[in-house]
């Protein structure tokens, strides 16, 4: 899965240790409200979408 910002910057990618997302991007730094893009690959097929950060 690849999160990225409204300005279309990766600011997280999943790895085989960290497979959701919980509003940080990769270095760990808390994201702040925003709407945030998502791909998401599961068994072959792509999904795309948005959804809200509320903290």
């Amino acid at each position: 899965m690849k999160i990225f910002n409204r300005w279309g910057n990766l600011i997280f990618i999943s790895t085989p240790h960290e497979q959701k997302w919980i509003g940080n991007n990769t270095s760990g730094k808390a994201m702040p409200e925003d709407v945030y893009f998502y791909i998401a690959e599961i068994n072959g097929i792509v999904k795309k979408g948005s959804v809200q950060l509320l903290r």
